[in-house]
């Protein structure tokens, strides 16, 4: 699956010119039309596979290993602290 999506992204940033990383397609010109190996890349849900995401080709995207773990970081934070608020208040209930 990963190689199927990967290959897609890639066709498709090269047809508009842009990274197959779709976060840095957003960013600086220096990386914004960099075109990733695939063993540069990872695999990552667009819906998170917590928050109910499959694990499908249309729900897959690659990243730069670099924004991947970033976005690890914010599902597990933002996870962590939305878990904590949640489990704190049923308890004071």
């Amino acid at each position: 699956m990963k190689k199927t999506v990967y290959a897609r992204q890639t066709n498709e940033a090269q047809v508009q010119g842009i990274s197959n990383c779709p976060e840095c397609a957003k960013g600086h010109d220096n990386v914004r039309t960099k075109i990733y190996k695939f063993n540069e890349m990872d695999a990552d849900h667009v819906t998170a596979w917590s928050k109910g995401g499959a694990t499908t080709i249309e729900n897959c995207q690659m990243l730069c290993k670099t924004h991947n773990i970033y976005h690890l970081r914010d599902v597990f934070v933002n996870g962590f602290k939305y878990y904590v608020k949640h489990r704190l208040k049923l308890k004071l209930c």
